[in-house]
């Protein structure tokens, strides 16, 4: 696969015409959001990858796919674009979606899993939706004023606003977004994401303290009021089919359901993948699986402490007490700290009573 030059896109125009929902695909073929595309070949391309930051797209001649030796192009070139662009994985859709089988078969080495994600659409028009603020919260427009402030979570919505734009003025000059404030600690935000003509995506976050209160639903609201205003009519809600809470507020804010289709993910790093695939199992209720993967992810060099915490976790559901334990303490030596969260999991309430957990809290 060979990359195609920015200013060079036309020739790929009429694949990637193919994702009809997303947005950044048009932002990319327009110059405005700077990706990285290639193709099997320069002059004739059959096969066209995209990729901006972790968002990757496949298109083309199915009957191609023999031609490139996709895990030597992961493995090199695409995992070289996500470590410039500082992200940690791939969610790859494919048109038509038979891609994504084909390549996971030549992808095997690299443990992809696949989810099902769906696309929500909001049609805009000029009633004024007025949002129930939760009480105690405030909701702000994002401008200069504000990133000037100092605030409680203010690098991270400073992270977010460059997730997209290369930088906060870039942001700040051809993107808008409402966030909540809860005192002088930021709660959430709803921001725009690759405005394209009269049509955006939307990125939205509620902070952990801040959830299950309605904070979500009036941000979105006030939102979808400032994208009106902005003269855009459509707004494009991208999520996992699994994330149900992220379903119910773009339901209840007027979004419909229009498309639902399957994605790839690749980690770059071995622990994550193996651990992600580990929480897949979980959610499925399989714990012996689910710890087998979660034991691949320890034996890797530097794991993460929560990889330990959701063995712990899993272990707990099929009463092995010990490798519970086992596991608690691993989280521990590996940096996890949160005394409240190991005091209030349901996951570990049935060992309370035991001397080891003791230990447990006297450590923490």
């Amino acid at each position: 696969m060979q990359e195609l030059r920015n200013d060079n896109l036309s020739i790929v125009e009429p694949f990637l015409s193919a994702f009809k929902y997303h947005t950044v695909l048009k932002t990319m073929v327009s110059g405005t959001s700077y990706g990285y595309v290639c193709v099997n070949d320069l002059v004739s391309p059959e096969i066209v990858y995209a990729q901006f930051r972790h968002r990757a797209f496949i298109t083309g001649d199915l009957t191609s796919i023999n031609k490139v030796d996709f895990e030597q192009f992961f493995v090199g070139k695409v995992f070289e674009n996500c470590r410039i662009a500082d992200v940690s994985q791939v969610r790859l859709a494919a048109k038509p979606e038979a891609w994504l089988n084909l390549l996971g078969s030549s992808l095997n080495a690299l443990n992809p899993i696949f989810f099902n994600f769906q696309i929500y659409q909001c049609r805009l028009s000029d009633s004024d939706q007025r949002p129930k603020i939760p009480e105690g919260f405030e909701l702000r427009q994002v401008n200069k004023a504000l990133v000037n402030e100092a605030f409680d979570g203010k690098d991270a919505l400073l992270e977010e606003m460059c997730s997209e734009r290369e930088s906060v003025n870039a942001f700040l000059d051809n993107s808008f977004g409402i966030v909540a404030f809860h005192g002088k600690k930021l709660a959430g935000w709803c921001l725009s994401e690759y405005n394209h003509k009269k049509r955006c995506e939307v990125g939205i976050a509620t902070m952990p303290p801040f959830r299950r209160q309605g904070l979500a639903k009036a941000i979105t609201l006030d939102f979808l009021n400032l994208t009106f205003e902005q003269g855009l009519d459509t707004v494009l809600w991208h999520c996992c089919k699994s994330n149900r809470p992220s379903q119910l507020t773009a339901l209840s804010s007027g979004f419909e359901l229009i498309n639902e289709h399957k994605v790839m993910n690749i980690y770059l790093e071995p622990a994550v993948r193996f651990a992600v695939h580990g929480n897949v199992e979980f959610e499925k209720d399989n714990f012996i699986k689910a710890i087998s993967w979660y034991q691949q992810a320890l034996n890797e060099p530097s794991p993460s402490a929560w990889m330990a915490w959701n063995a712990a976790c899993a272990a707990a559901h099929i009463h092995r007490e010990e490798s519970v334990f086992e596991y608690l303490n691993l989280s521990i030596d590996l940096g996890f700290s949160d005394l409240e969260l190991f005091k209030k999991s349901k996951h570990f309430r049935p060992f309370h009573d035991d001397a080891r957990w003791v230990a447990i809290i006297e450590r923490l």
